[in-house]
């Protein structure tokens, strides 16, 4: 089950070693040092707006022949006993959305976007903090794109995403 994305997102065990793996992560990256400032900054980039659209998910049925995980015997075959197995399954999918990014700049230039994941609040309605939160960031979409001099406005949709893949199975 561990093997294939489609079974092992659906196993507790997965995300036990996954967990133990971000572990042995951080504990590494605690010997290296930090991001400084000028590594990290965007001299004359500034993001003046993001907004993103209402997230809306929902739970659709999808069907999949599943008929070579029948066994049928040879006298099944040979008497053409052999049918299709379609599988029917709720899984969770959401409507594309857009994600806008207004961004201000002083030069033209290529550039990196992250768009990242996480929890505003905790499960009280309290605002959490970067600090103490950034463990809970999950990497949505990466893209590269050309930013001029001036006001550029920057829209990606959720098709798009780097993760997004149709259904396979």
């Amino acid at each position: 089950a561990m093997d294939f994305y489609q079974t092992s997102l659906r196993d507790p065990a997965f995300y036990q070693l996954y967990n133990r793996i971000v572990e042995y992560i951080v504990e590494f990256k605690q010997y290296l040092k930090p991001y400084t400032q000028d590594k990290l900054y965007f001299d004359g980039v500034k993001i003046t707006d993001v907004k993103v659209d209402k997230l809306t998910t929902f739970f659709e049925n999808f069907e999949f022949d599943a008929s070579n995980s029948v066994y049928f015997s040879k006298e099944e075959i040979k008497n053409n006993h052999v049918h299709d197995v379609k599988v029917r399954q709720p899984r969770l999918n959401h409507s594309p959305f857009n994600v806008n990014i207004e961004v201000d700049s002083n030069v033209a230039s290529d550039a990196v976007v992250k768009i990242f994941l996480a929890p505003k609040y905790d499960d009280n309605g309290i605002p959490l903090t970067l600090e103490d939160n950034w463990m809970k960031f999950f990497e949505l979409d990466w893209f590269t794109t050309k930013l001029t001099a001036g006001q550029n406005k920057i829209i990606r949709n959720s098709n798009e995403f780097v993760i997004f893949k149709e259904d396979s199975v």
